[in-house]
């Protein structure tokens, strides 16, 4: 009676204790990757720097825009007194606007006083004002250094844009593959925890039996070496799950932008079973997004755009300078009364000027070395394609099967379950041996660990799948 009721009592403790799994106490809380990703990307320095980079391009596009376009007031007075005697006084002031078509605006007012002024300068007393245009109808009229830098300039900003999805992107997959390998690690950890807790209670389990003379003496041996193995390997478990966490804390920063720690009662999400599946049109939509936008693909496409708007340049540049000017003039402040097609053409200003030179060696140098260029960043871009889209291949071969694997694995738990759920029933009826008991749960914690490590190449494998088509890590 005392047999039969220990091994009933054997099956009762050990078959109704979770072999795997999370329970969440009072003191734990559930870390969810995607509330780790939203914590990243708000306080992160990483994250902050892309926006500096994006901030900084802005600057420098408002910079050429500036430099370029801005308009401008200038005022020059010059004047001479010589032996106590004014020769001359001149006063000119002017506003230049600049337009994107290449024309120039100018509004002037203009005073010359003195007994020496040139001929040329000579004005009425009441001052002279003005309003002209300077259009460049040869070289200038298509693209000038003013349109090219600006121009240049915005594209550098969407070479920023892609640089921050760039920085972004590898940011949160070393988030993802830091937090995936915390997972295993920790499921690894409370797994040899719950192997610990069976190892106890079978030592004293078969301790018990031995004192009634019911079990050999040599299996207090045998249960007691399965339980310092599994201290062994639950203290070494532990420290890699403490360890691995700290390591996930790197990623982790205040809104004060101070570093923050993750406390041990964190525990992360479970793995969801339902999102396994094997999707090919995933591939082609992975490998079409990637062409088009990956980070590096858009930057060379802008850097070939930047070279593109040099060598326009440079044959806008073998033209002959050809600008037309024309000014409409008034004494003293111009007004509306003087305003009409009259006066216009009684009163102006007209001139041209032309400059052509006898050879083109620098412009046709630099036309040829932004050829070279261009052709030098195709080649490039077609290396780079290849070898991104060679990646997406290899790491949804990876995915389909690990996703294969552990759908395998997870029976193969299921299958262990009842291997050792049998071979516990077999003691119970006195057919088996502790030895064979022991070898059946061992192997059926190595089988839920060794599940626990594929979930994590699982994820890690998805993530990294997402990272090589330039795709942000799935929220």
């Amino acid at each position: 009676m005392s047999k039969y009721f220990f091994k009933l009592l054997f099956i009762f403790i050990f078959l109704t204790k979770p072999i795997f799994g999370q329970s969440v106490s009072d003191t734990t809380k559930v870390l969810k990757i995607n509330d780790l990703y939203q914590l990243v990307m708000a306080y992160h320095p990483v994250a902050k720097q892309a926006d500096a980079v994006v901030k900084q391009a802005g600057f420098e596009t408002q910079m050429a825009r500036g430099l370029g376009f801005d308009p401008k007031i200038i005022s020059e007075l010059n004047s001479k007194t010589f032996g106590g005697k004014e020769y001359f006084r001149i006063w000119d002031n002017y506003l230049k606007v600049p337009t994107w078509f290449g024309a120039e605006f100018k509004v002037g007012y203009q005073e010359a006083y003195g007994k020496f002024v040139n001929p040329e300068k000579i004005i009425p007393s009441e001052g002279f004002s003005s309003i002209g245009i300077t259009v460049p109808i040869g070289q200038g009229l298509i693209l000038d250094n003013r349109r090219a830098t600006l121009r240049q300039a915005q594209l550098f900003q969407k070479i920023s844009d892609a640089e921050k999805t760039k920085i972004l992107n590898k940011l949160f997959y070393e988030v993802a593959k830091n937090y995936w390998d915390w997972y295993f690690k920790y499921n690894r950890f409370k797994q040899l925890e719950v192997g610990i807790q069976l190892a106890e209670n079978r030592y004293k389990f078969v301790s018990q039996r031995i004192s009634l003379g019911e079990e050999p003496a040599i299996d207090s041996t045998e249960a007691l070496i399965l339980l310092q193995n599994r201290i062994v390997a639950y203290n070494q478990a532990k420290m890699e799950s403490q360890n691995s966490l700290i390591e996930l804390s790197n990623h982790l920063w205040t809104k004060e932008g101070e570093p923050a720690e993750l406390d041990q009662q964190f525990i992360p999400e479970k793995f969801n079973y339902s999102e396994i599946k094997i999707d090919t049109s995933i591939k082609e939509i992975l490998l079409n997004y990637a062409s088009e936008f990956h980070p590096e693909i858009l930057k060379l496409n802008y850097k070939i755009n930047q070279l593109q708007i040099d060598r326009k340049l440079a044959i806008e540049n073998l033209k002959p300078t050809i600008n037309l000017n024309y000014s409409y003039i008034s004494r003293g402040i111009m007004n509306e009364a003087k305003l009409n097609s009259d006066y216009l053409f009684s009163n102006n200003k007209f001139g041209f000027d032309i400059s052509i030179p006898l050879v083109f060696r620098k412009e046709l140098a630099k036309m040829n070395i932004t050829k070279v260029k261009i052709n030098r960043t195709d080649f490039e871009k077609s290396i780079l394609k290849r070898s991104i889209s060679n990646e997406i291949l290899q790491n949804s071969n990876e995915l389909n099967n690990t996703a294969n694997l552990l759908t395998i694995q997870n029976k193969l738990v299921l299958n262990y379950i009842t291997l050792r759920n049998g071979e516990s029933q077999k003691f119970m009826n006195g057919e088996s041996s502790l030895f064979l008991v022991n070898s059946r749960e061992s192997s059926l914690i190595e089988s839920q660990i060794k599940l626990a490590e594929m979930e994590s190449k699982y994820k890690k494998s998805k993530a990294n799948l997402w990272y090589s088509s330039g795709k942000m890590v799935e929220y």
